[in-house]
């Protein structure tokens, strides 16, 4: 005969198994994603999708410190452009030294779902950056700076394709700015320059 007490133990067994399972799969996760180890995976992305070099002294990755949501926190990052390297050169072309630097942080976090993330639903709950620099430039043949996404042969062949078939969805509720952001605005073609200072932006 089955009794209340036998169903609440079977229920009760079986939600402690797939917490178990959960936080053995959480552990293993954080066990491979090391820091070096996520450090290794963002400079392996940013070679094969970015024209630019991407900088960071540290990535962690946090599971347990808001589950069911997985943190992500970057510290002093740096995105340098390559978009201007062939200018580099040309001494009839002055370029900044400074140009090469599209962006700089002292950190960046995020928080993601995890449920969603597993099933390649990226939904980033809160995104947050301290101290952002931004430094777009125009160089005087037309070549930016922030033109740093590279054109694959299937992105080519995706032009002219329906997206509808993406395996991959990204979303973003909200993102704040702390302790201001400084943008710079350069367009040699133009003879134009502008700075702006955010105090605060969320």
């Amino acid at each position: 005969m089955v009794t209340g007490n036998k169903v609440f133990k079977w229920v009760f067994i079986a939600l402690a198994s797939v917490a178990s399972i959960i936080i053995i799969a959480a552990i293993a996760v954080k066990l491979t994603l090391t820091p070096d180890n996520l450090n290794k995976m963002v400079h392996t992305f940013s070679n094969e999708f970015l024209n630019a070099e991407v900088k960071t002294d540290t990535i962690e990755l946090h599971i347990f410190k808001h589950f069911p949501r997985v943190s992500l926190s970057i510290k002093n990052g740096e995105i340098v452009s390559k978009s201007l390297s062939h200018l580099r050169n040309d001494s009839t072309c002055l370029i900044p030294s400074e140009a090469d630097t599209l962006l700089k942080f002292k950190s960046f976090d995020i928080s993601l779902s995890l449920i969603g993330l597993l099933k390649s639903d990226i939904k980033i709950r809160r995104a947050s950056i301290l101290s952002p620099q931004i430094y777009a430039y125009i160089a005087p043949d037309g070549t930016a700076n922030y033109d740093i996404f590279k054109q694959t042969s299937q992105d080519q062949a995706d032009t002219t394709s329906s997206n509808s078939e993406s395996s991959m969805t990204v979303s973003m509720n909200s993102i704040s700015i702390r302790n201001g952001a400084n943008v710079t605005y350069s367009s040699s073609p133009d003879s134009l320059h502008a700075k702006i200072s955010l105090d605060r932006f969320a």
